[in-house]
Order: C-alpha cells, then structure tokens, then sequence
C-alpha cells in the first residue's frame, strides 16, 4: 500500500470518529436505502390509513392520509390540514399551509416500527399504523 493512501485512510478514520463523538449525521448510506420503501410500498402503506408518530422534541401526533391526497394530523386538540404525495423515488412529501412542503424517505425497522428521514436526519418515527381514520 502507497503511504498517501494510509495517510488519506488515517484521515478519514479520525473524521469519521470525530463526527460519532459531536453527533454529526452522514448522508443515507446505501444499508439505509436498502431498507426504505419504493414508492408503491408507501402509498399502499398509508393511503387511506392513520399514522401515529412521535417527533423529538415536539411530542406525539396522529396524521390520518385519504387516498385522494388530503392530509388530517393532530396533536391533542389541535388540528391542522394538507396534502401529501409521493414522488417517483418513494420519498412521502407533506405540505400544510403556511409552511414548506416536507418530503422524506420511509423505512422499515427491524421492530415492524417505521422511520421518516427527511436531508439524512430523522424527522419521525412511526410507532402504529391504524387502518381508516383514527383521530
């Protein structure tokens, strides 16, 4: 082996373990993208179905998906609606007045749990998936 390129390895090993220790996220790595969902698998997933998630930070929610694209979620006794869709690379996009449309990768985890990643950061995660409207 060329000693630039243990010199580029020894690099790349301290940055890698610098970023673990300050929390820095890295980009989806091919193992996540294995595990997110195409496109179709999402509709199916929530189209006409109630999602009950949890944000950090913010606390617990509810979001029931008709299947015509029109968005309910609730946090306690706050309602708030939208649209959502899914683009062709299976990322699920949420829009509620006033604020940017939202669109993140779903993936399944190993506890039948499910996760939204939205720019490589968690932004929810899915603890129930409730058939029909369940606010």
């Amino acid at each position: 082996m060329k000693v630039h390129s243990i010199v580029n390895m020894t690099v790349t090993m301290r940055a890698v373990a610098l970023a673990a220790l300050v929390g820095v996220s890295f980009p989806a790595t091919p193992a996540l993208a294995a595990n997110a969902l195409t496109g179709n698998e999402v509709k199916k997933l929530v189209a006409g179905n109630t999602i009950h998630f949890e944000v950090a930070g913010k606390g617990r929610f509810k979001a029931y998906l008709d299947p015509a694209g029109k968005v309910t979620r609730k946090q306690g006794d706050k309602v708030i609606e939208g649209k959502w869709r899914v683009k062709d690379d299976g990322a699920l996009c949420v829009h509620y007045a006033g604020n940017e449309e939202r669109c993140g990768t779903v993936k399944k985890n190993s506890d039948g749990s499910y996760t939204r990643i939205d720019d490589a950061n968690t932004t929810n995660h899915w603890t129930k998936i409730s058939k029909g409207k369940d606010l």
